[in-house]
């Protein structure tokens, strides 16, 4: 028997909503197994811009205040990986 906390990391490493009943949890892994969906890659239109002032604002606000909800929103909004944001910060130091 799998417990919830199994189902929500399975369901993370594919890109898929982790919110929901264990039964939900459960039926949206199985569909995604049959259907073997791979987790979404961030669109190049998203990646982040190093000139864009904004995103040195907020990916830097997201790493100095990590609770901040404006930076964490914006972040999403933009569906930035943790990667992209890591890199990003390595090349504007």
């Amino acid at each position: 028997m799998t417990t919830i906390k199994e189902l929500k990391v399975k369901l993370k490493k594919r890109g898929l909503q982790v919110g929901g009943t264990k039964k939900e949890l459960s039926d949206r892994l199985d569909k995604a197994v049959k259907n073997k969906l791979k987790k979404p890659q961030a669109s190049v239109k998203y990646s982040p811009n190093i000139t864009n002032p904004l995103n040195k604002f907020y990916i830097s606000t997201h790493f100095q205040i990590p609770n901040s909800k404006m930076a964490s929103s914006y972040i999403k909004s933009r569906g930035y990986t943790h990667k992209q944001i890591k890199a990003f910060l390595i090349k504007i130091k």
